[in-house]
């Protein structure tokens, strides 16, 4: 399989910033990602660590 582009990979980190932010518990955001682009649970962790660091640098922008 093909590697994500750089765009690709910016909406999934996007869409699992978005899940989290919505309160939605890492292993089922990870289960979510990996089911969804056919990924390893292993990848899947490393795009909700990403995820997890857009949240905070939008929270750190915002001075909270």
């Amino acid at each position: 399989m093909a590697r994500a582009s750089k765009v690709e990979l910016e909406l999934r980190i996007g869409e699992a910033a978005s899940m989290l932010a919505q309160g939605n518990g890492a292993s089922v955001v990870t289960s979510h990602v990996a089911e969804t682009y056919r990924l390893s649970r292993r990848q899947a962790r490393r795009i909700i660590a990403a995820a997890y660091k857009l949240l905070v640098q939008d929270l750190e922008d915002v001075d909270l």
